[in-house]
Order: structure tokens, then C-alpha cells, then sequence
């Protein structure tokens, strides 16, 4: 009897799993790929992810009957809930150096570092789905919070929000991996490198080495 395939099994989030982080060494150009830190940032800080994107939907319409319907999306946004982040990687994240430290934050306009941020999302029956986004800039807009303690402890979490972009290159602006899909590679492989390009699959040995 041939083996029932997962993917058409139910499977229900039970929650997020790690943070990833990779910073981008060399931003792409319309003919070149990313350069991103061999560093990856793998972070269990995260209380709450929401992806919010801009897609959009347009009717096309010729000789009065509608021809198609045109689908496109640039961008997201994500918010996230968390517990802290290391202030070494915040630095990077915001294009700060430190001196005795301190940080100088000008009015000044500028371009944000980029980075990958990707996220596991847990299933049941131990399955995993995953996202990379490759192309980030942190939101330049200040959101800290700050409470006073009390008597009984109060959990403080902190919110962050990150916008996402297509990568200039291949216009990729996320790639999501499912374990449960017939053929997938393991959800390690997925995570040890920034996934952005169809090429990189060619390479990656599906789950269990076939």
C-alpha cells in the first residue's frame, strides 16, 4: 500500500519557536545576489509574530468581460512580541557603533543595515512550518515602553516592528517551508542558511538524505 502523504493531514500551530537573524554583508544589486553574515542569530525570545502584507488584487477588464485578475505583493509587515534582544545584534540592526556605551541617534536621514529575519512556527504531530524573509530593515519609528515595577513581578514585553522588501535581484520577499510537504528537506537544513533563490534547492538533500 503506498504511503499516505502528511501533507494532506490536518496539523495545528501550537505556537512560535526560535528567531533567526542573519545581517547582510553585501546588499544585491538588479544583477547580483545578496552577501549575508555566516553569523545566524537563533534567538528563543519570541511571544507573538503578526505579518501583516500589503497584496492587493486587480480585475482586468477588455471588450466588457473581465479577462483576469492580477494579483501582486511587495512588502510586509511584522510584528513582534518578544522578551529582549541582545544589544550586540540590536546595534547592527539599527547601524549603531558604540562609544563607552553610548549611542547618538541624529535626525539625520539614512539607510538602514538589511537583514534576513525568519521565525519556526511549531505544528502537532511534531511538524514544522518556517519563514525567511530576505530582504529587512527594522521600522525606523521609536516604540519603547516602560513600566514600573511592583510588588508582584509583571512580565514586560517588548514590541518590534520589521518591514520586509523583495530582494532587487529575483524580487523574492519570503520563502516558506513546511515539513510535512512531500520531498522537504529537513527543518535544520532550512534554517542553516538564508534560503532566497530556487538555485539554492537544487543543492539541499530532502528529509532523510534521498
Amino acid at each position: 500500500m503506498a504511503e499516505t502523504s502528511k501533507a494532506n493531514d490536518i496539523q495545528y500551530l501550537v505556537g512560535v519557536g526560535d528567531l533567526l537573524v542573519a545581517m547582510k554583508d553585501t546588499k544585491e544589486t538588479t544583477s547580483t545576489a545578496p552577501a549575508y553574515n555566516t553569523k545566524i542569530w537563533r534567538l528563543s525570545n519570541a511571544k507573538k509574530i503578526k505579518i501583516k502584507g500589503n497584496g492587493k488584487s486587480t480585475d482586468i477588464y477588455a471588450s466588457n468581460i473581465k479577462i483576469a485578475t492580477v494579483s501582486q505583493e511587495t512588502s510586509q509587515e511584522i510584528s513582534l512580541d518578544h522578551i529582549g534582544f541582545p544589544v550586540a545584534l540590536l546595534d547592527q540592526m539599527y547601524g549603531q557603533t558604540a562609544t563607552k556605551g553610548v549611542t547618538l541617534a541624529t535626525a539625520d536621514a539614512k539607510e538602514l543595515p538589511e537583514f534576513a529575519f525568519g521565525f519556526i512556527a511549531p505544528k502537532s504531530d511534531g511538524q514544522n512550518d518556517a519563514y525567511w524573509f530576505p530582504s529587512c530593515t527594522l521600522d525606523p519609528a521609536l516604540s519603547d515602553e516602560y513600566d514600573t515595577s511592583e510588588d508582584t513581578f509583571k512580565e514586560q514585553d517588548p514590541a518590534m516592528t520589521i518591514n520586509t522588501a523583495g530582494l532587487r535581484n529575483n524580487h523574492v520577499i519570503y520563502t516558506k517551508f513546511s515539513s510535512v510537504r512531500d520531498g522537504a528537506m529537513t527543518i535544520n537544513d532550512f534554517i542553516k542558511n538564508v534560503i532566497y533563490d530556487a538555485s539554492q534547492l537544487q543543492t539541499t538533500p530532502v528529509n532523510g538524505g534521498k
